[in-house]
């Protein structure tokens, strides 16, 4: 119920539609076209906005969850922050399947670690996935492959997600998970630069829509 409310009263994240793309999700907004790709600003979040409005002179950081939105755009409105407590709530009730625990202690232990999605972000995006009925996914930089794999899973065998990735021995990882899941025939795996793997999906007229995760 909490994590509910969270998303409801005070999203981290921001979604687009335009005549171009689907739908958008993470730290970017970019729109797909057969003339190429735009980018916007990069999403800021809420608490960029926010200041603490709890009575308590000496509030401990940990429990001041309530804040007022002082930005005109967001009209002084009350919404609930996201504490390092709620926060601990929010992951102690994420459903993550096995395989995909498996890969994110496997992950831990590798350089650049911090890349890698938490399991809250995961079963957003998949839930995004399933919600707008997507069969055509794309992610602009696998990694070792959990939030690609979280949105494989919960993909119809029909769908296809277009995992791109530079560094070889990260997408080994992914590759394996894939295989262990048994979601390899729903992913394209495109090893290079994502500049370049996009201009050719162009070339090639695949310039329609997809879920796009960065």
């Amino acid at each position: 119920m909490a994590s509910n409310l969270v998303l409801y009263r005070c999203s981290l994240l921001s979604y687009q539609y335009t005549s171009a793309a689907t739908i958008i999700v993470g730290r970017r907004i970019v729109a797909i076209s057969g003339n190429g790709f735009r980018a916007c600003k990069p999403i800021r979040l809420a608490r960029n906005y926010c200041s603490c409005s709890c009575p308590n002179p000496n509030p401990n950081p940990n429990d001041s969850a309530f804040v007022v939105a002082n930005d005109e755009k967001y009209g002084n409105k009350q919404i609930i922050s996201l504490t390092p407590r709620l926060y601990d709530y929010i992951l102690s009730n994420v459903r993550e399947p096995e395989i995909l625990r498996q890969l994110r202690e496997e992950t831990a232990s590798m350089r650049g670690s911090q890349m890698q999605v938490s399991p809250d972000q995961a079963q957003l995006l998949a839930m995004l996935v399933q919600i707008l009925g997507a069969k055509r996914c794309i992610e602009l930089g696998v990694y070792t492959g959990y939030s690609s794999l979280a949105v494989a899973l919960v993909l119809p065998d029909s769908a296809c997600l277009v995992a791109c990735e530079r560094d070889a021995k990260s997408l080994e990882v992914a590759k394996k998970y894939y295989e262990l899941a048994g979601v390899s025939h729903k992913v394209d795996v495109k090893h290079g630069m994502a500049a370049d793997i996009l201009k050719s999906l162009i070339l090639n007229g695949e310039s329609c829509s997809f879920f796009l995760q960065l």
